[in-house]
């Protein structure tokens, strides 16, 4: 049975000695709403122990294609980009809303596209998204959108070197078990040509319907590479009552 079953077994399977286990990875989301944390900060090597890590954050953001006219979405991050550079080196790594898959086998509805950015740090990429912006408001894009954040594994690739992203947000009963899988997981993406750039319980909620036990977003040179990756974790984001959404990231304007 191949490492990733495994994890589907022990995500279903949890006993009270694994709940117990599982402090050392406590869900912090629910302290983790816009402008407003009270989470203890943890070490690094208790969230990933077997992964390297960057101080380095990403948003990600999500939206309905629908309510994107005269491509709103990316002219709205282009008219804030000089504060999000005041704000930690903030930038705009890609939009994707073309060339869009989503795969969302347990959840009702879905968001078509979806926008990068990158800070210096989870505190200034929560200090942006709670900024006095168009973004921050809940009727932006027609109400239909989400905003998580997470620490990166491995530097973000430009997009013009790297533009295929994947973003999986997966509800993990039982968080040691799975990070205990990480690097495994690693390893099959690095054999595909892709990057890990984070795979966290820690995932700080911007805005939103949902809030996810797990954020893994992976970036791959080709299309074709990706879909590999994905085919064999359809079983995963099934069992694991996740969704998923990939594309195409560009820079234009």
């Amino acid at each position: 049975q191949s490492t990733w079953g495994q994890i589907i077994k022990m995500s279903a399977n949890v006993t009270n000695d694994d709940l117990e286990q599982s402090k050392i990875v406590e869900d912090v989301n629910a302290s983790n709403t816009c402008g407003h944390s009270d989470s203890k900060p943890k070490k690094k090597d208790e969230l990933l122990p077997d992964l390297e890590h960057t101080y380095n954050a990403i948003v990600i953001l999500m939206y309905d294609t629908r309510c994107n006219e005269n491509h709103k979405f990316r002219s709205t991050l282009v008219k804030y980009s000089g504060a999000m550079y005041g704000t930690g080196n903030g930038e705009i790594i890609g939009t994707c809303d073309e060339e869009t898959v989503v795969y969302t086998p347990t959840r009702f509805g879905t968001l078509d596209g979806f926008g990068v950015l990158s800070f210096d740090c989870l505190e200034d990429a929560e200090r942006f998204m709670c900024s006095d912006t168009e973004i921050k408001n809940w009727l932006w894009m027609g109400g239909r959108n989400e905003g998580y954040a997470v620490e990166c594994h491995h530097p973000i690739l430009p997009a013009s070197r790297s533009p295929w992203f994947c973003i999986e947000l997966m509800d993990i009963k039982n968080g040691c078990m799975f990070v205990d899988e990480a690097k495994a997981l690693e390893e099959e993406i690095k054999k595909l040509g892709g990057t890990l750039c984070a795979i966290q319980r820690d995932v700080r909620y911007l805005k939103g319907s949902r809030l996810p036990g797990c954020l893994i977003v992976t970036q791959f040179k080709t299309k074709g590479d990706l879909e590999t990756y994905t085919k064999k974790n359809d079983e995963i984001v099934l069992h694991a009552r996740g969704s998923r959404i990939y594309g195409k990231l560009t820079t234009k304007n």
